[in-house]
């Protein structure tokens, strides 16, 4: 129908993707061939579950959440024009609160505005809002820092004493921690929060690894969940925080080397500590210390090898063997220059199991990999003959295969680094 008055109607369907199928496309008809005189706008806060005939005829507009700074100086200006006393920080609690939507912070703002009597004071927005005070979220954050399980405690202590619900806690202490990410990647300038708090979010956020605030954050999401699945609150916020309190940050792997090689870490492991009596202190002497030669830690005994008497020594079986794992991957190597393919094959699907007397049993994945291996017998006993082993013949038989030769031994220098810098070893 034409307007009675003016020169054009506008129809607001609001929340337009609950419009059903058959209302669509009546719709439909009408927005393909409208009349001069009107104007649809089709509101929605689920653009994807509105047809694709109806947004190709429509000019869309995506509308943002406004900041809480465009908040908090919009509700100033109502304030000033309106004559009503105000602090900051309670327009601050209110556009917070607000979550970017204009209409929620300005209904907020009436409600503390009838509550207080015609002004707008913190005491009185924290209050009516519930606003839940930033240093707690600080303190819950400082935990990581400090490690007091004694702090945690009484954190938790003073929470339950004001009357804050864990939940409403947690989900407080996620847009926190969220912040300091924003504040640890983006920088401090670029983070939504009044300017008396953002050195404090800035000194934070250098105290933590992103790492750091992305499992905290993944504690804090848990820990909900949990109260969503009827677990006892207030038990599960404690242990949450006596986790915080309990956190081991995260290491960088490449941060440590930096460290090793400019000499800030040392690369010395530290002694355990002992008890000794004083009758041992009296006896106990300082052991000889003795250091084999090269020949004795990497390298076995040949059988041409004599003592000084003349006489022939037999090698040493294991410190064979040990030596036939550690260059295997050579060999099969020294294999794949003449036979290309399956020389490779060796490498990765047969293994030394055992030797014995000059003869060294290869034990193979499967069948064809036992045939590959008969097949290179000789190229085999050539490539060990280069490294001057007593292996006069390799047996070959199939079955599961033993830990590869040569895992772990070749080790860079970076794992080294840190084996001896943390005093640790190298698992499976």
């Amino acid at each position: 129908y034409a307007p009675i008055e003016g020169k054009a109607k506008v129809y607001i369907i609001d929340e337009v993707h609950m419009l059903t199928t058959e209302a669509f496309n009546a719709l439909l008809k009408t927005l393909e061939e409208p009349p001069e005189h009107a104007y649809f706008c089709l509101a929605t806060t689920d653009p994807q579950k509105v047809p694709s005939t109806i947004l190709s005829r429509c000019q869309r507009f995506d509308f943002r959440r406004v900041t809480a700074n465009e908040i908090r100086t919009h509700l100033e200006n109502i304030c000033q024009n309106d004559e009503i006393e105000f602090e900051r920080e309670a327009l601050d609690i209110i556009a917070r609160k607000a979550d970017g939507s204009i209409r929620d912070s300005l209904s907020l703002l009436d409600q503390v505005i009838a509550f207080a009597g015609g002004k707008a004071m913190k005491t009185d927005a924290v209050e009516v809002v519930g606003e839940i005070r930033s240093d707690l979220f600080f303190r819950a954050t400082g935990l990581v820092i400090s490690g007091s399980t004694a702090e945690a405690f009484q954190l938790d202590e003073d929470l339950a004493a004001v009357g804050i619900d864990p939940h409403d806690f947690l989900q407080g202490l996620q847009q926190h921690l969220i912040i300091v990410l924003q504040a640890k990647s983006l920088g401090s300038d670029a983070i939504d929060v009044p300017g008396d708090v953002r050195d404090t979010f800035s000194r934070t956020a250098k105290l933590l690894s992103e790492a750091d605030i992305i499992r905290l954050l993944q504690r804090c999401a848990d820990a909900a969940n949990d109260i969503r699945r009827n677990f006892d609150p207030r038990t599960r916020l404690q242990l949450l925080l006596l986790k915080f309190a309990s956190f081991d940050k995260s290491v960088v792997i490449s941060d440590v080397l930096k460290g090793l090689r400019s000499g800030e870490i040392t690369g010395q492991k530290k002694a355990k500590p002992t008890v000794t009596s004083p009758a041992e202190k009296s006896t106990k002497q300082k052991p000889e210390t003795i250091v084999p030669t090269v020949q004795e830690k990497n390298q076995p005994r040949l059988k041409d090898e004599s003592d000084k008497n003349g006489s022939s020594n037999e090698p040493d079986t294991g410190d064979v063997f040990g030596e036939v794992q550690r260059i295997w991957n050579d060999v099969c190597e020294g294999v794949a220059k003449d036979h290309n393919s399956s020389g490779k094959m060796l490498k990765f699907g047969c293994f030394p199991k055992s030797y014995k007397d000059g003869v060294l049993t290869v034990r193979c994945e499967s069948q064809a990999h036992l045939d590959t291996a008969k097949r290179l017998h000789l190229a085999i006993v050539r490539e060990f003959a280069k490294f001057s082993l007593s292996v006069d013949s390799v047996q070959f038989e199939v079955g599961a295969l033993l830990k590869k030769a040569g895992e772990h031994e070749e080790e860079d220098e970076a794992v080294r680094m840190i084996e001896d810098r943390f005093n640790g070893r190298l698992v499976d």
